[in-house]
């Protein structure tokens, strides 16, 4: 009779082990290569430098389509205004301690990206970047606040937090002092108030305004053009449809000397606007577009570099004339007047549209959501630039109206939840980044990086891997031995 050696149950035990260890290794190594390659959801792909080349956009991965969020709280207080998970919806205006400034901007950040994100654009205060200092009590009677902020460092702050997390930046002037004081001029002869009159004489006696403009574009391009994170915005809708043509050639005036001067510190992306809003049939569309780079293009002799246009996108209220379906949403963005003049007749132009939004308030809510549906689909189709406005609502205004969050009650964002609650907008958001890929599976990547990082990301894991099927190798040769 033949006796059969039974196998000792420690050392089945050990098997079994061991077979757990290598599981689990591959397991989580091999997330950390999914989420490199654009498979998963946990790490942020790091922003480099932007190219722009016709009308598509790249960066060291390939090309990158852009979507992100608006922001306007960041010209009402010195420090953001940010709100985080678990704490009332605005409770914390001009916070001084920067760490916890940086905390709620990471965890927002990290929220935006779960929705497909990486970009945001802030409204700031052009006062505030030259001067610096903002004393809450002193300048604005905030009796609670007698403390200084730094802007630049704030600003620094949010650019900082916004590599880490995988974002690009883009930083645009919208009003001369804090928002509540002052409102929305511009700081060009014929469209300036006597504020900001003074505020640019401050800086340098100049009728024109066009020294203390260029100033300060060298001021702040030299600081942060070496983020390449950061894209430039010359202002935010600085004319209307029914503008005079002597104020748009001023302003075109404005946009050549701040493009030069900001060439003369860094190339990092410069984006152009000049409409308030952007609707087929009405205004001049994107007629603009191709206008303004001839003008640009003599005037310093040759083809500007990483230049985008931006044209905002609304439907509510006075902007009906937009469709309400996928096709014919299309049919008016491709026309002629709209994008298809910007990719035609030699021109070859990028294009974004940096700032849109869908109003939760409108009487038809089923044509407002067919019209953003629509236009998000084309958008993506395109490869045109989009941000939605905004993340948070108006300041004192909890109705979210243009916002992709709900009402913010003291619940607004659960603690421990990833991110706030979507609005109807907000979800239609979230859907179509899934659809094309911005969240493969429920996370974020803008872009897949090139094979080079793919082997990076295994060579790195793979030492793991391979530890830990030694002591399965010492198993297997003592067995042998026996």
């Amino acid at each position: 009779m033949t006796r059969t050696k039974k196998e000792n149950p420690r050392n089945l035990a050990f098997v079994l082990s061991l077979s757990v260890v290598i599981f689990l290794s591959f397991y989580f190594n091999l997330g950390n290569i999914r989420s490199m390659i654009g498979l998963g959801i946990v790490q942020a792909v790091t922003p480099t430098p932007l190219m722009i080349s016709g009308h598509k956009m790249y960066n060291s991965y390939g090309e990158i389509v852009l979507r992100g969020f608006g922001r306007l709280h960041d010209m009402d207080d010195a420090s953001g205004w940010w709100s985080g998970a678990g704490e009332p919806f605005l409770a914390h205006r001009w916070e001084s301690n920067m760490a916890t400034v940086a905390d709620r901007v990471q965890q927002n950040l990290v929220a935006m990206r779960s929705w497909g994100a990486n970009m945001i654009r802030l409204h700031i205060s052009f006062g505030w970047w030259w001067n610096d200092i903002v004393n809450p009590a002193q300048d604005y009677g905030q009796a609670q606040a007698n403390y200084d902020l730094s802007y630049r460092n704030y600003l620094k702050l949010v650019i900082n937090e916004a590599m880490e997390q995988g974002f690009y930046v883009v930083i645009c002037p919208y009003c001369v002092d804090l928002y509540e004081t002052e409102g929305t001029s511009l700081p060009i002869p014929l469209r300036e108030s006597s504020f900001v009159d003074s505020f640019m004489t401050s800086i340098a006696p100049d009728t024109t305004n066009i020294i203390p403009w260029k100033m300060w574009w060298d001021s702040i391009s030299s600081e942060l053009g070496v983020y390449p994170n950061v894209i430039f915005e010359t202002w935010n809708e600085p004319l209307g449809g029914a503008t005079p043509i002597n104020i748009k050639s001023q302003w075109r005036i404005f946009e050549i000397e701040m493009y030069k001067t900001v060439r003369e510190n860094c190339n990092n992306v410069i984006l152009f606007t000049e409409e308030e809003g952007t609707v087929p049939n009405w205004s001049d569309e994107l007629t603009w577009v191709p206008l303004f780079y001839d003008l640009l293009k003599a005037d310093i002799g040759g083809e500007p570099i990483n230049i985008s246009f931006d044209f905002h996108c609304y439907r509510f209220n006075w902007n009906l004339g937009w469709a309400t379906t996928n096709a014919t949403v299309r049919t008016q963005m491709m026309s002629q007047n709209m994008l298809g003049g910007t990719r035609s007749n030699g021109y070859d132009l990028h294009v974004g549209s940096y700032e849109m939004g869908c109003a939760l308030s409108s009487s038809n809510m089923d044509n407002e959501m067919g019209w953003y549906t629509g236009i998000l689909k084309v958008f993506n189709e395109e490869g045109v630039p989009y941000n939605s406005y905004f993340w948070y609502p108006m300041r004192s205004d909890i109705v979210p109206v243009l916002s992709m969050i709900q009402d913010p009650t003291d619940a607004w964002w659960a603690s421990g939840a990833e991110s706030p609650r979507p609005s109807i907008s907000g979800q239609v958001y979230i859907n179509t980044a899934i659809e094309w890929g911005a969240i493969p599976s429920g996370g974020d990547d803008s872009v897949i990086p090139d094979d080079n990082t793919v082997w990076d990301a295994i060579y790195e894991n793979l030492p793991y891997a391979l530890f830990s099927t030694i002591p399965v190798m010492v198993y297997i040769v003592t067995k042998k031995k026996r």
